[in-house]
C-alpha cells in the first residue's frame, strides 16, 4: 500500500511538472527512487528549464519557494501541513538528544540563521528569506519557529500532503550530489559471524579473526517495488 501510494503521488508529480508546467516550460526531468533501510521510499528529482522559464533572481525563489511559517488564522489548512510535513527537529539547545545530532551539532545545520530578504552567496548558494515574525509550531511539546523549517512549494505541500523538499538549485556541486544517487547502487550491509566467548576454542577450525559477507540489503518496501 506504501508503494503504490508513494507510484500514484509520484506519476501525478511528474505530470504536474511536465504537461502542467507548474513551474513552467522544463525541457528535462531526471530522478530516482531511493529506500532508506527504514523501508520508505523518496524520490530525489532534478529539473532543468527552459531558458525564458528559468528563476534566476532573489524575487524569483521568493514566488516559487518558502521557509516560513504560514498564519495560523488566515491559512489554517497551510499550517497544518507545514507543521505535519516540513518543519525539522526540534533539535540543538532544545533538543540535545535528537537523532540528527552528532557532537553536539544538527547534521542538517538546523536551526537556520533568520534573514530578512533572500540572497545568494558568493559561491552561488540561495540564502533564503526567513523573518522573524514570532509564529510557532508545536513539536513534540515545543514550540519551534522558523528557523526550523524546509524549504517548500506551498501547492506542492498542500495538493500532496506530503514531505516535499524544493530547492533552488544554481550549482553543478548541487547537481553532482543529486546524480550520484542514479549510479550508487543499492543499499549493502557488513554481516559478521562469530561464536560466543563460551564455546569451546578447541572445536573452532577457523584461524580467521573475523568473517564477514558483504550482503546487498533490500527491504520491505523496495520488493514490493
Amino acid at each position: 500500500m506504501v508503494c503504490r501510494a508513494f507510484k500514484v503521488k509520484l506519476d501525478r508529480l511528474i505530470k504536474d511538472i511536465r504537461k502542467n508546467k507548474i513551474f513552467g516550460r522544463v525541457i528535462t526531468v531526471v530522478y530516482t527512487i531511493e529506500f532508506q533501510k527504514r523501508g520508505l521510499p523518496h524520490a530525489h528529482i532534478v529539473l532543468f528549464f527552459h531558458h525564458d522559464d528559468k528563476y534566476p533572481t532573489k524575487e524569483d525563489i521568493n514566488h516559487i519557494l518558502s521557509v516560513e511559517i504560514p498564519n495560523k488564522e488566515n491559512d489554517p489548512v497551510y499550517y497544518e501541513a507545514v507543521g505535519k510535513h516540513i518543519m525539522h527537529g526540534p533539535c540543538g539547545d532544545l533538543k540535545k538528544d535528537s537523532p540528527c545530532m552528532e557532537s553536539g551539532k544538527c547534521i542538517r545545520h538546523f536551526p537556520k540563521r533568520f534573514f530578512d530578504s533572500t540572497t545568494v552567496d558568493e559561491d552561488g548558494y540561495p540564502i533564503y528569506r526567513r523573518r522573524e515574525d514570532g509564529r510557532t509550531i508545536n513539536k513534540s511539546g515545543i514550540d519551534i519557529d522558523n528557523q526550523y523549517v524546509m524549504p517548500h512549494n506551498r501547492k506542492l505541500l498542500l495538493k500532496y500532503r506530503a514531505h516535499v523538499n524544493v530547492e533552488w538549485c544554481n550549482q553543478l556541486r548541487s547537481i553532482e550530489y543529486l546524480f550520484k544517487y542514479m549510479n550508487k547502487g543499492h543499499d549493502r550491509v557488513t554481516a559478521s559471524f562469530y561464536k560466543s566467548a563460551a564455546t569451546d576454542a578447541e572445536e573452532d577450525d577457523c584461524d580467521e579473526v573475523s568473517m564477514y559477507y558483504d550482503c546487498r540489503y533490500i527491504s520491505p518496501c523496495e520488493v514490493a517495488w
